[in-house]
C-alpha cells in the first residue's frame, strides 16, 4: 500500500471510529477498499444493509454471503489479533458491520484486552468464560483499562470470588453487565452495593439461586436501568412486587422474563412508564393469562415476544383483540400453538394496524396459515425457510 493509501485509511478509520454508531463513514471506507479490491469493503456493505424490510430469503442471502465472507477471509482479517492471542477461533471473535465489536476470552487472556482494543478500537463487548477454580485477583481491571462498554461472564459459580472482584474494579465506561450462572441474593446485593457500577443502563441475571431479596437490592442501587433480564429466578409475590417498583426500574425501556412462570403474576406495567419492548418467553402463559397480562399494560408498546407459551388460538383472539397493542411493531409467536383460525383472527385486528413484522415458527407451516395472513398489512418472517404443507 502506498503512502498515500495509507493516508487515505488512516483518515477514513478515524472518521469511522469518532462516530461509530454511524453506518455513513463506514460505506465510505467499504467504497474506498472495494475500489482496490478488498472483499472487506463487501463485508461492511452487507452487514451495514437494512434487513427489517427483506422477507426471510433475503435476509438468509445476507447472512449467507456474510458467512462465505468470513470463511474465506477471516485468517486475514483476523491477524492483528491473532499477533496477540495466537489461533483465536473465529467463533469467539463478532464481527459488527464489517469490524470486530465483540471478543470472547478466557480469564487467563483478559491481560491482552487493551492490546486487542488498540488494534481493534472497535471491540466494546466481552464475554468472559471463568476458569473452574473462579480465582480471580486484578484481571477484571485489565477489562477496564480497555473501555470495554459490555461484559458478559460465563459459567459463574455460587462460590467463585468474580463477583467481589467486578465490584471492587475501576469501571469508567461499563454500561451493560449480564452475570451467568447461579447468581444469589448476596451476590446481587454486593453489585448493588458497588459505587463503580453506577453509570449501568442495562443488567441480565440468570440461574434460579436469587430470590426478591436479591431484586430488591438491584431495585434500591442507584442506577436508572434502561435494560433488566431475569431468568430463572425463585419468584415468589415479593419478587414480582419488587420489580415493578424499585427506582432503578423505573427507566426500564425492555424487560426480558424468560422461564419465571411467573408473568400472570406482574402487577401493572403502568409502573414502568418508559417500558417498550416485552420478551415472555417460556412463561407457561395461556390465553387466560395473557388476557390478565394485557389488562394490565400501561405503555404503548412497540416489541412483545410470547415464542413457546401455549398460547393457541385463543391467545392469538386475545391479541387481536386487544386495545393495548395498538403501537406494537413486532410480534413474536413461535411455537405457540398458533393454527389457521388465530393467524387469521391476527389478520383481521383493528389493533395491529401498525404492526410491521410478525414472527411465526416455520416448521408448523402449513399452505392454510399462509393464506390465513396473505391479506394482512404486515409482513410475516419465519425463522427459518420451508415448504408450507
Amino acid at each position: 500500500m502506498t503512502a498515500a493509501g495509507t493516508a487515505t485509511d488512516d483518515a477514513l478509520l478515524a472518521a469511522i471510529r469518532a462516530a461509530p454508531a454511524d453506518d455513513a463513514p463506514r460505506l465510505v471506507y467499504a467504497d474506498h477498499l472495494l475500489a482496490r479490491g478488498d472483499r472487506r469493503g463487501e463485508l461492511i456493505q452487507l452487514q451495514c444493509a437494512p434487513t427489517d424490510t427483506l422477507h426471510d430469503r433475503g435476509r438468509r442471502r445476507i447472512v449467507g454471503a456474510i458467512t462465505t465472507l468470513l470463511a474465506a477471509h477471516h485468517e486475514t482479517w483476523l491477524a492483528p489479533l491473532r499477533a496477540v492471542i495466537p489461533a483465536l477461533p473465529l467463533h469467539r471473535v463478532r464481527f459488527t458491520r464489517g469490524f470486530p465489536s465483540e471478543v470472547q476470552l478466557h480469564v487467563g487472556e483478559l491481560h491482552a484486552l487493551p492490546r486487542l482494543c488498540e488494534l481493534e478500537p472497535l471491540i466494546r463487548s466481552v464475554v468472559i468464560a471463568l476458569d473452574a477454580n473462579g480465582a480471580f485477583d486484578d484481571e477484571f481491571d485489565h477489562v477496564a483499562a480497555a473501555g470495554i462498554a459490555s461484559v458478559t461472564v460465563l459459567g459463574l459459580l455460587a462460590g467463585d470470588d468474580s463477583v467481589p472482584a467486578l465490584a471492587r474494579t475501576p469501571w469508567t465506561h461499563l454500561r451493560a453487565l449480564a452475570m451467568s450462572h447461579w447468581m444469589t441474593d448476596p451476590q446481587l446485593a454486593e453489585l448493588a452495593a458497588s459505587p463503580h457500577l453506577r453509570a449501568l443502563e442495562s443488567l441480565g441475571v440468570y440461574g434460579d439461586r436469587y430470590t426478591a431479596a436479591g431484586v430488591r437490592s438491584i431495585a434500591r442501587a442507584p442506577w436508572r436501568l434502561r435494560r433488566f433480564t431475569f431468568d430463572r429466578p425463585t419468584v415468589d409475590a415479593p419478587f414480582i412486587d419488587t420489580l415493578v417498583t424499585g427506582d432503578a426500574f423505573a427507566t426500564v425501556e425492555s424487560l426480558r422474563a424468560t422461564q419465571t412462570y411467573a408473568a400472570r403474576e406482574l402487577p401493572p406495567l403502568a409502573t414502568l412508564p418508559r417500558l417498550r419492548s416485552l420478551v415472555l418467553a417460556m412463561n407457561q402463559l395461556d390465553a387466560p393469562a395473557l388476557a390478565a397480562l394485557l389488562a394490565r399494560v400501561g405503555p404503548p408498546l412497540e416489541r412483545l415476544e410470547l415464542s413457546r407459551n401455549p398460547l393457541g388460538d385463543a391467545g392469538a383472539a386475545v391479541l387481536a383483540g386487544s386495545p393495548h397493542l395498538t403501537a406494537l411493531r413486532v410480534l413474536d409467536v413461535r411455537d405457540t400453538d398458533i393454527g389457521v383460525a388465530g393467524f387469521a383472527a391476527l389478520a383481521g385486528s383493528p389493533h395491529l394496524a401498525r404492526l410491521d413484522r410478525l414472527i411465526v415458527y416455520s416448521t408448523s407451516w402449513t399452505r392454510h396459515m399462509a393464506a390465513a395472513l396473505e391479506r394482512a398489512p404486515f409482513r410475516t418472517s419465519r425463522r427459518a425457510e420451508t415448504t408450507p404443507a
